[in-house]
């Protein structure tokens, strides 16, 4: 079984590593295999001319690219699935799922693809699991606690959902002046850093994030189907 994962970001990448070792050892009567491939930011789609811009690094922008060339490269092996990984933002979900769904159906490919939306942002799959942000920063645990239980799960948030997990790691005094003058870059490493922090300690079958259980849902049909083939195979 080999799954190529498309993520957002470097810290996409961490997260879904820190996943995927979990899932692996938890699910040891099958090979997994897997590859992810992190790009700069979502971008955006594109359409006609514009599709033939130079080469973006961002994921959207030549999404059809990226998914015929994966499909060509593995059309004619077995148990081979691409997860497509991207933050929702402030977009509507369905709108947004179609626009992905649309974008594979134009490109005629028949590859097994899963597209795994984080709303709003993979943050979201962090914060689904308050035990193990303790676990990641032990002397916080009464501000954790606290702040914690003002956060809705998987809600779009007005002042963004990275922005609510920084709030709740850093002192009051030093968390709305400091978040405002982030870069990118810093803002990027921090995100990683919670990545690798918090993801080493996720219990991934107990997470109050339905974006996040869906994902974990779909590896669990893909592993089902691929222990029943095994088994046909076994019998033939």
């Amino acid at each position: 079984m080999f799954i190529q994962f498309m993520v957002e970001d470097q810290s996409g990448e961490m997260l879904v590593n820190a996943i995927m070792n979990k899932y692996r050892d938890e699910t040891p009567r099958i090979t997994i295999d897997y590859d992810i491939k992190s790009y700069k930011g979502i971008g955006r789609f594109k359409k006609g001319r514009d599709a033939t811009n130079i080469k973006s690094e961002q994921l959207l922008n030549e999404l059809p690219k990226r998914i015929r060339a994966f499909h060509f490269a593995f059309r004619d092996k077995a148990n081979v699935s691409l997860f497509i990984i991207v933050d929702n933002d402030n977009r509507p979900t369905d709108v947004f799922r179609k626009q992905l769904e649309d974008t594979v159906n134009d490109s005629n490919i028949t590859i097994d693809r899963v597209f795994c939306i984080a709303i709003e942002e993979m943050e979201a799959w962090l914060l689904g699991d308050i035990s193990a942000i303790k676990m990641a920063y032990p002397a916080l645990e009464n501000r954790i606690t606290q702040r914690h239980s003002q956060y809705n799960q998987d809600e779009i948030r007005v002042d963004g959902t990275w922005e609510f997990l920084f709030d709740l790691l850093n002192p009051p005094r030093r968390s709305k002046v400091k978040k405002e003058k982030l870069s990118f870059v810093e803002i990027g490493k921090y995100k990683s850093d919670w990545a690798r922090e918090i993801g080493l300690h996720m219990n991934i079958r107990a997470n109050c994030s339905p974006s996040f259980n869906y994902f974990i849902s779909e590896l669990r049909i893909i592993s089902k189907m691929v222990r029943l083939m095994n088994f046909i195979l076994s019998i033939i």
